[in-house]
């Protein structure tokens, strides 16, 4: 196939914004699209590869594996055994188990199943595995699996219907897509059957340059290609610089980063503005060098944060990001360029090779996994305070009922089962023997930690909630609009509860005073008096501090900004008291630690309450004013019927 240099210059717009969002850089917020636009070209390329070969007679499955084999694996594996060492020295052992899982399914190109099925991929803690970039390889892979194999079956019976059966498969998973980023997100995120639509618009785009007619009426006008080509590359901006982790995706939002890579694919040709931006040489040599780029920055990324126990500065994530283009600069010349050399090495060798790789990466694998981690490493007491984190993170899922009053975005059922289920008040066995409280308690994963602590007091409060729900409609997720516009339709037909508590852990696009007037007048409409709670201090890689006894320094960052001077005011002109979660858990320790004096744990991870944070937490909640005086030293001046079933 003919080479374009704007397609390499197009992979450097690709890889640059996947680099600088996993480095926490803020103006990248939806750098995640490069993602995208890599599975759009690679559909592309793939397509124009197998047909050009079809068309010439050429084209077998054992080519076409041993290119992708040449490709893929050797720069790959070369970047998993890099890691090895840091993982072994800086890695706990429950750390260093779940990576050895990563690392067999990297291997076994299921990479992107195992992600799913154990974290999301914005979670604090997702930010702590190396290899959690690979999922998109295993996209890839397993769409190389499959792809060829169905060209095969369907050449002899044409093209058009060859294509009319990608345009149905490419729909089909679009919609899935747009119905799953609400009720599976995490599942449409990484899995293939909501992602392959991307890669096979890529394919369409090659069906359609290499068989278009080639008539002189069929052919656009320079200014209109220079048009397209440009909306394409302003598409994929707009989309780098405004969506962020609240975006459903890949729904109809990833429309607007894959079809701007489409017309870009179409148009931008290098006679184009366009393609003449994309043809640059500074652009060229990173998207020759994009594939390894993308390989070594998130082990970069992680690593740093394994090894620290504060959150690493931005100025060292930048560095480390620059890091990761001499690094894949170096294993571009010295190690994918060789093995893409036919005369260096042949078939055989690249397939045997490749199985010995995939052989040893699974045996390692298996070896870590087996000896838990080499926990034999810590001493006996880390090892029991290790798993005490372990354990008090499981039961803190139980005592938060998680997907029962707190819809937890990896839940098998999904929302609508989890709101036909929701049932935390009158029907609730655990209710017996509480006092019932007229609070609603709403919002993110810190919410749920507050009714819990409530509950441990002996306090019953409504909860409702879920996993990354912002308080502000204009950047919920839709999953979250749906769990609370479930709760205002219920509430009309309750009339006990008096008083609702937001209680998230604000970022700082929530803690704007417009975002703050968003949420008081979504929440208002509720009828309820409302109560807001602060954001509370974080700790930073709790294993780490907890193995190595330190004290380690809470961030306070979020905490402070959510209770700043100008917000405060705002909220009390609103009516709306302010309750400082910081200063309520601060004061359980006499250095705001994550500890008691007896060495307990308070928190479970970087923030969310243990058994016992929670019981002292809600000790002292109980004894702030606005509670104690306003809600409950007073009997509530609206009874519940007891006698009343509300089908919650």
């Amino acid at each position: 196939m003919k080479y374009r240099k704007e397609i390499d210059g197009l992979r450097a717009v690709a890889v640059l914004p996947v680099i600088f969002f996993h480095a926490g850089i803020g103006l990248f917020s939806g750098g995640f699209v490069g993602v995208d636009v890599f599975f759009v070209i690679s559909g592309y390329l793939i397509t124009t590869i197998i047909l050009s070969e079809k068309d010439a007679g050429t084209f077998t499955i054992t080519s076409f594996y041993e290119r992708r084999a040449r490709r893929i694996l050797p720069a790959l594996f070369f970047v998993m055994f890099a890691c090895t060492p840091f993982a072994w020295f800086w890695m706990t052992p429950s750390q260093l188990s779940n990576f050895a899982e990563s690392f067999v399914s990297v291997s076994l190109f299921y990479s992107n199943i195992w992600f799913w099925a154990d974290s999301g991929y914005f979670e604090i803690a997702a930010e702590l595995k190396p290899l959690l970039h690979t999922w998109s390889l295993a996209i890839e892979e397993q769409y190389y699996l499959f792809f060829p194999i169905f060209i095969l079956a369907l050449w002899p019976f044409g093209k058009k219907l060859t294509v009319w059966l990608l345009i149905l498969i490419s729909t089909v998973s679009l919609c899935l897509a747009q119905w799953g980023s609400v009720n599976y997100p995490a599942a449409t995120f990484y899995l293939l059957p909501t992602r392959v639509w991307e890669l096979l618009l890529g394919s369409l785009i090659a069906f359609y340059l290499l068989y278009r007619h080639k008539k002189a009426n069929t052919k656009l006008p320079p200014v209109a290609g220079e048009a397209l080509s440009f909306l394409g590359l302003i598409c994929i901006v707009y989309a780098i610089l405004a969506f962020n982790e609240t975006t459903p995706f890949p729904s109809f939002y990833a429309l607007l980063p894959t079809v701007g890579t489409a017309l870009i694919i179409l148009f931008g040709t290098s006679q184009t503005f366009t393609g003449r931006i994309l043809s640059n040489r500074l652009l060229v040599g990173i998207g020759l060098i994009s594939y390894s780029a993308y390989l070594w920055h998130h082990p970069l990324f992680a690593f740093a944060r394994i090894r620290s126990i504060s959150e690493p500065s931005s100025e060292l994530m930048l560095a480390l990001g620059f890091l990761s283009l001499p690094m894949a600069y170096l294993s571009w010349k010295y190690v994918e360029k060789p093995f893409r050399n036919r005369k260096a090495y042949d078939r055989q060798f690249i397939f045997a090779s490749s199985l010995t790789g995939i052989a040893t990466v699974i045996c390692v694998g298996i070896v870590v996994i087996l000896s838990n981690g080499f926990d034999n490493r810590l001493s006996a007491s880390q090892r029991a305070a290790v798993a005490q984190v372990d354990q008090l993170y499981k039961e803190r899922k139980v005592r938060v009922r998680s997907d029962t009053c707190h819809y937890n975005n990896f839940s098998e059922q999904g929302i609508d089962h989890f709101l036909r289920q929701w049932d935390c008040w009158d029907n609730d066995e655990e209710s017996i023997g509480l006092r019932r409280a007229p609070i609603v308690v709403v919002g993110d994963s810190f919410s749920a930690d507050v009714a819990a602590s409530l509950r441990s007091n002996g306090y019953l409060v409504l909860q409702l909630g879920g996993a990354d729900c912002s308080l502000d409609p204009n950047l919920m997720l839709e999953r979250c609009a749906r769990i609370f516009s479930t709760l205002a339709e219920r509430l009309k037909n309750y009339e006990y509860f008096e008083y609702l508590i937001m209680a998230n852990q604000y970022t700082r696009g929530e803690l704007s005073l417009k975002s703050a007037r968003s949420m008081v007048d979504y929440w208002e409409n509720f009828g309820l008096k409302l109560v807001w709670m602060s954001g509370a201090p974080e700790f930073y890689n709790l294993e780490r501090l907890v193995i190595s006894q330190d004290h380690g320094e809470p961030q306070y960052g979020l905490a402070e900004y959510s209770t700043r001077a100008e917000l405060v005011t705002y909220l009390e002109k609103r009516n709306v008291p302010v309750i400082d979660r910081m200063n309520l858990f601060c004061s359980l320790t006499s250095n705001c630690s994550y500890m008691d004096e007896n060495k307990e744990l308070l928190v479970v991870d970087g923030g969310h309450l243990s058994a016992l944070g929670a019981k002292r937490f809600g000790e002292a909640l109980l004894q702030h004013p606005i509670l104690s005086d306003s809600i409950l030293g007073a009997p509530a001046k609206k009874t519940a019927n007891k006698n009343q079933r509300h089908d919650y």
